[in-house]
């Protein structure tokens, strides 16, 4: 599986740069998504958070996802969420990964499986709000539409990160402990005990339309 030897190569420069915890957190990944590739039976589908940490994953090293990365936009049957060059990309790179890697688009009146987004339709041809998607702290809240707190991360899950100030941090699980999310050189691995410092809480979503 590509993706697998992905992960296998980032495998091999923790192990050359020393980094024990993210190290033993590749392995387990590893683990973790051969398994869930075993368990989805004969003939049917990739299941949506299968198909969230494989898009994530061939996005490893993209630093348009990073801090001085240039504005980006996710546009879905008529709605459209962007984030401006020069900021934390976060929380956009984890609602592309389900609206576009998961292929369940953004959340709208005739889409309303789809990712959330911040606004609102006054009445046709009229959006108000901000149309932008929730932010790390709001997922971290845990009160996000179409997705439901569970106790443990699971492949494709949501892993965000509270803050007491404006800067939370969101990602996506690759199963045990190991995350992928957008750092500020761009997409990157890092495990849920190095994001935990600066934090007040950890919020565990799965998808749940």
């Amino acid at each position: 599986m590509k993706r697998l030897n992905r992960l296998g190569e980032e495998h091999e420069k923790a192990l050359k740069a020393g980094n024990q915890e993210l190290t033993k957190a590749i392995e387990e990944s590893i683990d973790a998504i051969t398994n869930f590739i075993l368990a989805i039976p004969e003939n049917q589908k990739d299941p949506i958070e299968l198909k969230v940490a494989f898009y994530a994953i061939d996005r490893l090293g993209d630093a348009r996802y990073g801090y001085n990365g240039k504005e980006m936009y996710i546009e879905s049957a008529g709605w459209k969420i962007t984030i401006p060059a020069e900021s934390n990309k976060c929380n956009f790179f984890v609602a592309a990964t389900y609206a576009i890697g998961g292929g369940i688009g953004l959340q709208s009146r005739n889409r309303p499986g789809g990712f959330p987004n911040n606004a609102s339709i006054t009445r046709p041809g009229f959006i108000t709000g901000a149309t932008n998607a929730p932010s790390a702290n709001e997922l971290a809240a845990g009160n996000v539409a179409n997705f439901t707190p569970v106790s443990s991360p699971q492949v494709g899950n949501i892993v965000a990160f509270g803050s007491e100030g404006p800067n939370g941090h969101s990602a996506i699980s690759l199963g045990g402990s190991l995350l992928i999310y957008a750092g500020s050189q761009g997409v990157k691995l890092g495990t849920i005990n190095q994001n935990l410092p600066g934090h007040t809480n950890v919020q565990y979503l799965k998808y749940k339309p």
